[in-house]
Formats: C-alpha cells, structure tokens, sequence
C-alpha cells in the first residue's frame, strides 16, 4: 500500500517522538537512492541529520523508492515553549536552547546548564539563568529543594521536559522539599513566570505549624500556569500551657503596739497598721489591705472620791481599707476568674514575613482577692498603782491582708493551616492549574487558671485584754484559658491585592477541629475551608479581578 509523504512524515515523527513542524513537498530520503528493478530491491535511504528513519528499499519484485527523515518547517526565528510543544524555530526542542539553561536530576551542579551538560538542582539552575539572563528549562524528576527569589529580577522557569530527549509534552517536575516552604518570592520587581511545573509542600512538623505550597509577598508580576500545587497538613495547635499559682506568702496584719507607759497620762497603745498590697486583677490593680486594729484608749485620772469614772472607751475594731467583713464575721474568698472564649472564627493572621499566624484563644480573667480580715480592739488599761486612775491601754492587732487572685489560664493556640497558594500584596496570575489542600490542624486545649494566694494571718495585740487581727481570706482561683480554634485549608489566600485566576481546579479539605470550651463556654469554631479566601481586599481602579473560576489542566 503506498503512503503519502505526509503519513510518512508523520510516522518518522512518532518513531523519533521529536516535535518537528513537517513539510511534504520532498519524496526519497536520500536523493541518490534509485529505484529497485525487478530482481533488486532499491537501496534504504540515509538518516536525516535531524531525525527520522532510512528508506525503506524496493521490494524484490517490483522495486521501490527510499523515503526523506521528515523535515522540520521553521515557523519563527523566536521560540518559547508553549502549550501545543512545537519546535519553530527548528533546533530540536520546543524553545531556544541557546537561550535556556537545563536542569536534569542526572545533571551536575559543577556543569555548564547547556542542553547537553545540565545542572542538577534548581538552585544552581536559577543562579546561571539569573546571570546569564536566560530562561529555565527542568526535565522530569523529583527535587527536593526550597527555592527562594527575592529582588530586581526576570524569570521564566517551564518545565515538562523529558531528561533523555528532551521532547516536551504534558508532564511536569516535582519540586518537593523535605521540609519547609518550596517556593518563597519576596519583595521582586520583575516578571516571574512558572509553566507546567508541580509542587508538592511537606506536612509541617512544628506545633501550631502550616504547610503552604507558594508564598508571594510584595511582589510586582508573578504567573503561575499549568502547574499542580499541592499543600501537606496544618500541625495541632499547642496547649495553653499550665498557669503557676501564687507563690509570694500572704502579708499577715501588723502588731498592735503595748502603752509607753502605765502610769497616769502615759502615751496609749497604737493599733496594728501596714501599708496596702496592689494584686493584679485584670485591666489593672486592687488595693488589698487589712482592717486597722484599735488604739488603746488614753489615761483615765480622778482626784475626788474612791472611785474613779472613766467614760468613752470604744472597745470595737476600726476597720478601713480593704473589704474586711463586719466584726466577728469571717472574710468571704475571692471570686474565681471568668474563663476565656475561643478566637472569632476559623481563620487566624497573615505575616509578611512569617506568612500564617495561628490565633489563639482569650486569657482566663484572674481571679479576685480575698476580703481582709478584721482590726482588732483595743483594750484599757489597769488601775494605776496607789492613785484613783487608769493607765493607757494596748492596740489590736491589723487585721490578714486578703489573698491575690489566681492568673488566668493561657488560650489554647489554633491549629496550623494547609495553604496552596499565599499572595500578600502581589499581583498574581494563576491559570489552568489545579491546587489541592490538606487537613488544617486541630486547635490546642485550653489551660487551667493558676491558684490565689493565700490570706494572711491577723496581727497580734499590744497587750492583755486588746483583740488581735483576724485572718484574712484566699484569693479567687483564675480563670481557665479559651479554647483554640482549627486551622483552615484554604486553596489561595490573597492579602490586599486580588489575584486574576482562570481555569483554576480545587480538592480542598477540612479545616481543623477547634478545641473543647467549658460549662460556660463554648467549643471553639473549627479551621476555614475554602477555594479561595480573599483577605482586605482593595478594589481595582481599573476595575477588579473576576471570581475564581474552574477549568482543568
């Protein structure tokens, strides 16, 4: 059966798998090739220095002629790869090699990043591209690097490359680190493009941690297309850590002070006295001290008759600052902390920096003090001796200063988010490219409030007969932290600036768990699920982005 030269071209193309541009204007493969007679087939035609295979000779019976390797037709004089693989320009690859450095997992980073003497990492690759002011082009193959580019630069990567021909077809290499962020652009004036790439980010390891595939912050021109993004897993957030209690001794109340002297008009017995504590309590400071106690009553003199009267001796405490119960009742503990409440929503905070920030839930509230305890009375003193009067008494005693309130309890951290795709003040191009998330972390329990201290001791009297302090009251236990919340799985977060996608495909999964509330709390919301999760975003002058849309590679 005779075939076209067209089917023939088409065939050499499919044996050499080379993408060329064919022309069909030429029969034979070797122009000197003859045809067969009758009793001799014809000779094979010659390889094409661009590809393609011999002529087949005529048959022994009827002779035929050998067929042209097929020729590649050059479309442009400047190639870029592009999404149908042709070669326009005719140097056997689909875009210049002249003007592209090569990475391939069997290269070496000591090679030139010339078509045949490429480098092995992206790293290197990206350093000679950069220097040289050429494009990337990485065949197929598993990396595993963290790529970073930050500054004034241009740069176009493509992959999709096969490592021993270097044919290009629908493939793309996989840039999967170990750990960390695979790609971070930061603060870069210029173009940066990625076509037909994959990356594939790790599950995070530290608490509280997030996976995202590509970070771009501050950013003038970025195009991400024909490309798979893939987010690994949010770690849980940690526990509110356990709050210590009070350590520092109670201050009991002051010493009620003994007469100067028993004789008639000697100086009378001060009551106990001390200065005010400060206990935190929360948005400031609670004064806390112990009731005063008693002066003793002065000298009582008479010169007339046997007895004397002695009128006006008030033997009841004084009590002043503090809130010190009535006399000869006990203090009332403090008033437990409220417990703190879970963060507002599945979502925490984006860093320019750092990237995710995960919330956390509120402090417990601290607990109140202790009330005081009662001053003690004074008492009066015994009849002077061989004179009709009464000598000055001793003071009571200061009352126990009451016990500070409990620190409340740390909130529980939120959950680590899965992320694709960040953009933080950057304009972002993302088309026909898929991203596919990961869990988000489950938010950290709450921690307990920490213990009060305890109310201090009543001061002791001056002397016989005065009262002595009475003890003052614990403070209130703090109050337990607020739950953490999940994290989110989100497909692209943008910060600020709106991204232009188009054709976008999305497997996004569950956001985090949010942690356990309390009997008067509730639990905390579970992490934000997504496609896209735009954050303040500012309105275009010349018109907004349009929502996200779906398509496929």
């Amino acid at each position: 059966m005779k075939l076209s030269t067209w089917t023939h071209c088409l065939l050499g193309i499919a044996a050499l798998q080379l993408p060329f541009a064919c022309s069909s204007d030429k029969a034979g493969g070797n122009p000197e090739a003859v045809s067969g007679s009758a009793n001799t087939g014809g000779a094979s035609g010659s390889r094409s220095v661009t590809g393609g295979a011999n002529g087949a000779g005529g048959s022994r019976a009827s002779g035929g002629m050998g067929m042209a390797a097929p020729q590649c037709k050059k479309l442009a004089e400047v190639d870029e790869p592009d999404g149908e693989f042709i070669d326009a320009n005719c140097d056997g690859i689909d875009g210049d090699k002249l003007k592209a450095i090569f990475v391939s997992p069997a290269g070496a980073d000591t090679a030139s990043g010339a078509l045949n003497g490429p480098v092995k990492s992206w790293k290197r690759g990206i350093e000679l591209a950069l220097a040289q002011k050429k494009d990337l082009y990485i065949c197929d193959g598993t990396y595993q690097e963290n790529i970073g580019l930050e500054g004034r630069l241009s740069l176009h990567v493509y992959g999709g490359y096969d490592c021993t021909t270097w044919n290009r077809r629908n493939q793309r290499p996989l840039l999967s680190p170990q750990v960390g962020l695979p790609i971070r652009i930061k603060n870069v004036q210029g173009s940066v493009l990625f076509d037909r790439i994959a990356v594939s980010a790790p599950n995070a390891i530290e608490t509280g941690g997030s996976s995202i595939g590509v970070y771009v912050s501050n950013s003038d021109d970025v195009t991400i297309t024909q490309s798979e993004i893939i987010a690994g897993s949010g770690v849980k957030g940690a526990d509110g850590l356990p709050i210590a209690a009070i350590a520092t001794p109670p201050k009991a109340g002051a010493v009620g002070t003994a007469p100067t002297s028993l004789t008639c008009g000697g100086a009378s017995g001060n009551g106990g006295f001390d200065s005010a504590i400060l206990c935190a309590i929360n948005g400031g400071t609670s004064s806390v001290r112990g009731g005063q106690g008693q002066d003793g009553p002065g000298s009582c003199c008479s010169s007339g008759g046997a007895y004397c009267v002695c009128a006006g001796l008030t033997l009841t405490g004084v009590e002043t600052l503090g809130t010190p119960p009535a006399p000869g009742a006990s203090p009332l503990r403090g008033s437990e902390g409220q417990d703190g409440v879970g963060p507002d929503g599945g979502f925490g905070a984006i860093n320019s920096d750092t990237g995710y920030v995960p919330s956390r839930g509120a402090q417990g509230g601290y607990g109140l003090p202790g009330q005081s305890g009662s001053g003690g009375k004074g008492a009066p003193g015994g009849p002077s001796i061989g004179a009709c009067a009464y000598a000055p008494g001793p003071g009571g005693g200061q009352g126990g200063f009451g016990g500070c309130g409990g620190r409340g309890g740390e909130g529980g951290q939120s959950g680590g988010a899965s992320i694709a795709v960040l953009a933080y003040e950057s304009r972002l191009t993302l088309s026909q490219s898929s991203l596919r998330t990961s869990s988000g972390g489950d938010g950290g329990a709450a921690g307990p409030g920490g213990g009060a201290q305890l109310g201090g001791n009543g001061g002791p009297a001056g002397g016989i007969e005065a009262g002595s302090g009475k003890p003052g009251a614990t403070g209130g236990r703090g109050g337990q932290g607020g739950p953490g919340a999940g994290g989110p799985s989100i497909g692209i977060v943008a910060v600020g600036v709106a991204p232009k996608l188009q054709g976008v495909l999305y497997d996004v999964r569950r956001g985090g768990l949010g942690a356990r509330g309390t009997r008067v709390v509730p639990d905390a919301d579970a992490g934000v699920a997504a496609d896209y999760w735009p954050v303040n975003i500012r309105p275009e002058v010349n018109g907004s982005a349009g929502a996200a849309g779906q398509g496929g590679i």
